[in-house]
Formats: structure tokens, C-alpha cells, sequence
């Protein structure tokens, strides 16, 4: 979506013959003005814009998307900035007249569409429109969060050319076995303990578990884990044979409760362990504070005295809560960018960059006690499908190159967010019956912390910024169904891999991904990403020298997502 020449499903071009397979049109306003610039810049405020400052044309809403259909050619490339599908929507706002960049006779013919891809579009509606701004601002608010997925483009879009199966791309098996994990002398099994789903609704059915535990202790131990979300093993090292598993939170509660067959559980991760380290750590990716809070609702963290041999750190990374937050912060910076320099000191007061360079500390803690020990890591936060994705991910980006590569990288998220039950269809806001509350930017904050690495080794990764922007674009978009509903059990009760297509597939497919998303400065066997040379620099300066440093808090973050529409 970022310009005309992007490889975009989502930019429609100007004839309904550019429609995407499946969209067709549902209403035509005609006569509307897209603001742009800062009018009050360029001429003195009148009761009616200027007209330098619009650009005129039909509003059209179609099953999939809203736009301007310019009138006028020489605006032609900025129809591009006008084109948002609905899952792109942030928020339909209407406009008080002293909030208004004009002085209007009627300012309810205002009305402002922001976006999760970090835009502010404000219409004009022509005097007596076909339809009421109001009317129109709840229409667009109902297509952005519909009450199900029944109604999402993803159902209609039947492209001429199928795209290959992209829903096949991940094969647990497959994966675990590449790895390592099935080898004879691994200390690793397949567990079929949750054959359809039935003692985790949001785990995969096919997971692994030491090779010591039973099928009944499985279950045992999935009953003293929050949401049933027992440690299940995803990575082991080449190397050293060193694990990372992840898991939730223990629920431990006010009363300090115990559980033997976990205890035993995590002695057998040690066991699965051939180096010489004889200590497992414990990854708890929330402040400590959090954690002991969080014995107030039955969870907890693990008593360390009641578990030989494993050492409890925490990552001091915030909630959900914290990131909406800072992420609303940004948003508005973003969307007020003037200024250089004030705006840099905005970016930093937003926290954003203090928070992403958290979770790249976070992640280089678990490089370094698994290249450095030998040491296993079980990471894992309250219930393991937020902060415990974004790191159990980056780890294994950096100390495994097939996951630098795309189908590799696709891999990773398919295991690690979509597999593992990370909430999409609640964190995205895909629908309007999840809270606002438990909307969160935790995808968007591991690409970004990809995009910081891709800086810093950047002939070490396949895919190129292009990339990371195209999947953050539809993890919202709706033309796809690969990031619908919140696990994979709800995937697969849905049939989504029968009824709409995969990204991965779109990806994969005609020659897209060599075409537009590879790294041209790629190096298949670069081997400079590793422990002792991560460099993680967060004072938020603007000219700074560290590599990832440079990326977080440094004038490179233009590059990236957030200012890809500030000029």
C-alpha cells in the first residue's frame, strides 16, 4: 500500500475492471473533497476550502474497501493515500467546528477516517449528499468491525489465478523434525495428548514435550498452566542441544500452590538437555511486580525453591494495556508530523521505542544463556500468547538462518503466533464483539523488532522492510484468511483454509516474493548474527552509532511503518 508501484493487493487503480476478484461496489457519493496539506498553511481560513487544497472526486465503498475516485488526473497518485480497506480502519470520527482546519457553515459535512497504518484522511461531503455524514460515519464503522467473519471480503475474493496452498506451508512434523526434535537421542517426543483439542483449545493439536513425560502427566501438568497452556518444547539448538519451550503462567495463587507433576515436568526438560549445563531458566517475560499481582487472580510464577536447577529472570516487558497505550501515543504523533526535531521528542515520549528495545534485550538474554551455557529456556508470561510469541520468535529468528529466509520466516509465524494461539481476531480488533480492551500492537511490535535486526545484519535476512510492511498491512487488510479468529482450533471449526485464501500462498506464488521482497544484499551463509554481537542501544538519541541502536530511537524508524505516509 505504500505507493502505486507496491505489489499490493489493496491499491485499486481507477476502473472497476482493477477491482479485486470478488469486490464490487455498494455506494457512490459523488462530489467529495480529500483534504490535503494543512490549508491554514497556504491560505488565509474562508468558508469553504480552498479548493489547492482538495482533491475531488466520487467516495466510493465497495464489499472490501473505501476510496476517492479522483475527478482530476493530476491527483491521480494520491488516490493511493485515499484507499483503505476496512479491516485498515482505526477509528470514523466526526468534526466540532473549532476542531475544524476551516471555517464551515455545516461542519457535520466533515467527517475523518484514521487508520491502523498510521493515517488521518479527512473528507468534505457536498451540501445535501445522498447520504448523512452520520449515516455515512456508522456505515463505515459497522464494515470495519462486523459482528462476524461471515460478512469480511476474505469470503468473496476469488482470484482468477489461485495462488498456490499457502495453508500447507507449515507442517508441524515436518518442522520438529528439521530441527532435530525427533531424533532418537533428542530427549524429545510428539505428544497426540491433544488430539482435538482437549486439554488446550489454543494450542496445536501436535506438539512436542520431553520424552520422560507421559501423555497422562501431560494433562496433569496442563492443569496447574493457565488456560491449559502446558511448556511445549519449539526450538533445540544444533549445537548444543539446548530447548526452548514456552508455556503460561503457573497458577500458583494467593495460597502458593503446588504442583508435583509440574515440578517433575521441568526436571525432565533439564534431562533433555546433553550439554554440561545443568540449569533450566526461566524466562517470565512480565515485571515482577506484575507477576506477584497476578497470584491475586490464581496465577503466579514458579516458587524457585520447589524447581531444582532452574534460575527465574524476569524481562520487565509491559502489558497489553501498556502497549495500547503507548501505541495510541505514537499514533497521534505520527498522523501531526511537522516538525523534525519536536517530532523525534514526541517519538521518544511515546515510550515505543523503550519498549521494543525491551523485548530486544529480552531476546538477546535468551541467546546468550543458550550459546553461551548450553542452557535451556522456558519462557513464558501470564497466559503465553503475547509477550511470550515475540520472544520465543526473535530467539530463534537470530539463532536459526532458515528462518531469515521467507519461507522460513513465514514458518516461524506460523508456528510461533498462529499455531501457538496468539490472539489475532482480538489483538487486530478484527470484529466489533471483542473489547477495546484487549486490543494490542504485540504483531506489530515483533515486526517492528524485526525490521530494527534487519538494520542491524542486513545481509543476513532474505526479505526486505517491503515484506514486513506487506504482512503487517494484511494482518488487518481481510482479503486473506490466514491471521482470522484466535487459535487454530477456531481456524479449523470454521473451515478457513477451505473457504478463503492464504497470504502465504499470495506470497510464495508468480514470482511476488524474488520479485518485490527479497534483500538484494542477502547472504545465505552469513554467519554474524550471534550472541556477541547484538547491539542493543536504547538512550534514544537521534544520531546514534550502535546498529540496532541506530534503528531504535534514531531517525531510521522513517523507513519503516509508521512514517511511510509523512512526506
Amino acid at each position: 500500500m505504500a505507493s502505486s508501484s507496491s505489489p499490493s493487493l489493496t491499491t485499486i487503480k481507477i476502473s472497476n475492471s482493477s477491482f479485486l476478484p470478488g469486490e464490487k461496489t455498494i455506494l457512490n457519493i459523488q462530489n467529495v473533497g480529500l483534504i490535503v496539506g494543512n490549508p491554514s498553511d497556504s491560505h488565509q481560513q474562508t468558508l469553504i476550502p480552498h479548493p489547492q487544497n482538495l482533491i475531488m472526486g466520487n467516495f466510493i465503498i465497495t464489499n472490501f474497501q473505501c476510496f476517492l475516485l479522483e475527478s482530476d488526473s493530476q491527483w491521480r497518485s494520491s488516490m493511493f493515500h485515499a484507499a483503505v480497506p476496512f479491516g485498515m480502519i482505526r477509528k470514523v470520527k466526526k468534526f466540532k467546528n473549532q476542531s475544524l482546519p476551516f471555517q464551515v457553515t455545516d461542519p457535520s459535512l466533515f467527517f475523518e477516517i484514521q487508520t491502523k497504518d498510521f493515517r488521518q484522511l479527512m473528507f468534505l461531503l457536498p451540501p445535501n449528499p445522498c447520504i448523512s455524514s452520520k449515516a455515512l460515519r456508522t456505515m463505515l464503522i459497522n464494515l470495519s468491525v462486523p459482528s462476524n467473519y461471515d460478512s469480511l471480503f476474505a469470503f468473496c475474493f476469488t482470484p482468477s489465478t489461485p495462488t498456490m496452498n499457502g495453508w500447507d506451508i507449515y507442517d508441524p512434523i515436518k518442522e520438529y523434525q528439521r530441527i532435530g526434535m525427533l531424533e532418537e537421542d533428542s530427549g524429545l517426543r510428539i505428544t497426540n495428548a491433544n488430539k482435538d483439542y482437549v486439554i488446550c483449545s489454543t494450542y496445536p493439536e501436535v506438539f512436542v514435550v520431553p520424552q520422560g513425560v507421559s501423555d497422562e502427566t501431560v494433562v496433569k501438568v496442563s492443569q496447574f498452566r493457565s488456560k491449559g497452556r502446558l511448556p511445549a518444547c519449539v526450538w533445540k539448538s544444533p549445537h548444543s542441544g539446548a530447548t526452548i519451550f514456552r508455556c503460561s503462567q503457573p497458577l500458583v495463587g494467593l495460597s502458593s500452590s503446588r504442583s508435583e507433576d509440574d515440578e517433575n515436568y521441568f526436571q525432565e526438560i533439564l534431562r533433555a538437555n546433553k550439554t554440561n549445563s545443568r540449569a533450566l531458566y526461566i524466562i517470565d517475560c512480565r515485571p515482577k511486580v506484575n507477576a506477584s499481582a497476578n497470584s491475586l487472580s490464581g496465577g503466579g510464577t514458579e516458587a524457585i525453591a520447589n524447581y531444582a536447577g532452574c534460575i527465574l529472570e524476569y524481562l520487565n516487558i509491559g502489558n497489553i494495556h501498556v502497549m495500547r497505550d503507548c501505541l495510541n501515543k505514537l499514533f497521534k504523533v505520527c498522523v501531526s508530523w511537522h516538525d523534525e526535531k519536536q517530532g523525534w521528542q514526541d517519538v521518544k515520549e511515546t515510550h515505543w521505542i523503550d519498549h521494543i528495545a525491551k523485548i530486544l534485550v529480552g531476546t538477546f538474554r535468551v541467546i546468550q544463556v543458550m550459546q553461551e551455557e548450553g542452557a535451556s529456556v522456558l519462557i513464558h508470561c501470564s497466559d503465553g500468547w503475547d509477550r511470550t510469541s515475540q520472544i520465543s520468535a526473535l530467539a530463534q529468528l537470530l539463532m536459526d538462518p532458515y528462518y531469515r529466509t521467507i519461507p522460513g520466516f513465514i514458518v516461524l509465524i506460523t508456528k510461533e503466533f498462529l499455531s501457538f494461539g496468539h490472539k489475532f481476531c482480538t489483538r487486530q480488533g478484527h470484529l466489533s464483539k471483542g473489547p477495546s480492551s484487549q486490543r494490542a500492537p504485540i504483531f506489530l511490535q515483533f515486526l517492528d523488532c524485526v525490521w530494527q535486526l534487519t538494520r542491524q545484519f542486513p545481509m543476513s535476512f532474505e526479505f526486505n522492510e517491503k515484506f514486513l510492511v506487506f504482512v503487517a498491512d494484511h494482518s488487518y487488510s481481510g482479503i486473506f484468511g490466514t491471521f482470522f479468529y484466535d487459535c487454530e482450533s477456531e481456524r479449523q471449526k470454521h473451515r478457513i483454509k477451505d473457504t478463503s485464501q492464504s497470504l502465504w500462498g499470495l506470497i510464495l506464488n508468480n514470482n511476488i516474493a524474488a520479485t518485490h521482497f527479497t534483500n538484494k544484499l542477502y547472504q545465505p551463509f552469513d554467519t554474524s548474527v550471534n550472541s556477541n554481537n547484538i547491539k542493543i542501544n536504547n538512550n534514544n538519541n537521534n544520531n546514534q552509532n550502535g546498529a540496532v541502536g541506530k534503528a531504535v530511537g534514531g531517525k531510521k524508524i522513517r523507513k519503516w511503518i509508521f512514517l511511510r505516509w509523512t512526506k
